[in-house]
C-alpha cells in the first residue's frame, strides 16, 4: 500500500513539474455609465471617469414650468436673450414680486 502512494505521489509531482508555469493576466474592464438630467442640461459620468456636461438653456417655457414648482402664479414678461423675466406670487393672495432666471443654469433672484 505504501509503495502505491509513493508512486501516485511521485506521478502528480511529475504532472505538476511538467505544466508550464504561466503568468496570469488580468484585463479588468469595467463600463460603467449614468446621466442626472437637470432643468438646464444633463450631465454624464461613465468610463473611468470620463464626463461630460451638455447645456441646453432652457426655453422661456421651460422656465415658466420651473418656476411653477415654487411660486403659486408665474407671469412671464419677457424672455429675450439669456436672463427671462417674470412676475411671481408666493401665495395667491399678497403682492406680485419680479423675478429674473438665467437660463443657462437655473438660477433665479428677485430685482
Amino acid at each position: 500500500m505504501f509503495l502505491k502512494t509513493v508512486f501516485a505521489a511521485a506521478a502528480l509531482a511529475t504532472a505538476i513539474a511538467a505544466t508550464p508555469i504561466t503568468a496570469a493576466h488580468a484585463d479588468p474592464d469595467i463600463d460603467f455609465s449614468f446621466t442626472i438630467e437637470t432643468p438646464n442640461g444633463s450631465i454624464s459620468f461613465g468610463n473611468g471617469g470620463d464626463f461630460g456636461y451638455d447645456p441646453d438653456p432652457m426655453s422661456c417655457w421651460e422656465a415658466k414650468q420651473y418656476l411653477k414648482g415654487e411660486f403659486k402664479k408665474v407671469n412671464k414678461i419677457e424672455c429675450n436673450g439669456d436672463v427671462y423675466t417674470f412676475k411671481v406670487k408666493k401665495h395667491f393672495v399678497g403682492p406680485w414680486k419680479t423675478l429674473k432666471l438665467n437660463s443657462e443654469n437655473g438660477a433665479w433672484w428677485f430685482v
